[in-house]
């Protein structure tokens, strides 16, 4: 959390972290959620605060909604570039899309539209609902509630389609070798200039992105190969 605070952190216009452990997080913008069961295992409902956090104490702040662990990184510029051209009041979210699934992996991240994120949250307060707070997969318990509240995918390739959400690590992505079930799943065109999301890295590779990012290209080029 502190590697990512002061890193992409920084660029955000709003930013808050949940966590089980009080432990080393002076300074830190840490949301006030009790009852937070720690383990991986435990992903949904820790994804589910955050998002009814989000909704109850931000909603009116920002337009759009962005979930990423702190083992990601986010080209913050490129990712307000992108949606300066998208609509917050459609149900929309973003992220990445393997081929022959209908769920943004949680790993690399996803934005929720602020009528998304009011969606989801209607959603968790009606009786018999689908929208679970525990348990299953976190993306996909995410998917079915998002679904069953009329929230669809948005397309997040560049004109070239290139994919801008990244579900590997830097070296994975940059270096290579990709590992099978990525080449499975996913189109192997190159890594966009304007990519947006990158995962699984160390606190090093957040510093090594940030470095990366300010010898980046500047905005109007962003604007012009978009």
């Amino acid at each position: 959390a502190r590697a990512v605070n002061s890193t992409w952190g920084r660029r955000c216009d709003g930013l808050f972290f949940i966590t089980e452990s009080s432990n080393d997080t002076e300074g830190l913008p840490i949301a006030s959620i009790a009852n937070i069961t720690p383990g991986y295992e435990h992903l949904t409902q820790k994804t589910v605060l955050a998002l009814k956090y989000a909704y109850e104490y931000h909603f009116n702040n920002f337009d759009w909604f962005v979930k990423a662990d702190d083992d990601t990184y986010i080209f913050m510029e490129n990712l307000k570039a992108f949606l300066r051209n998208q609509n917050t009041s459609e149900p929309i979210t973003f992220g990445w899309i393997s081929k022959g699934y209908d769920y943004h992996q949680g790993g690399a991240s996803y934005v929720l539209s602020r009528e998304a994120l009011k969606r989801f949250n209607q959603g968790h307060q009606k009786p018999n609902t689908t929208c679970r707070k525990y348990g299953g997969h976190e993306d996909i318990e995410i998917r079915a509630c998002l679904r069953s509240e009329g929230v669809y995918m948005g397309n997040t390739r560049d004109k070239k389609n290139r994919e801008r959400f990244h579900p590997l690590n830097f070296y994975d992505h940059f270096v290579g070798p990709v590992p099978d079930w990525y080449k499975d799943r996913a189109a192997l065109e190159p890594v966009t200039r304007i990519g947006i999301c990158i995962t699984y890295i160390t606190n090093q590779d957040l510093f090594i992105c940030t470095t990366y990012n300010s010898l980046a290209i500047t905005t109007d080029e962003i604007h012009r190969q978009d």
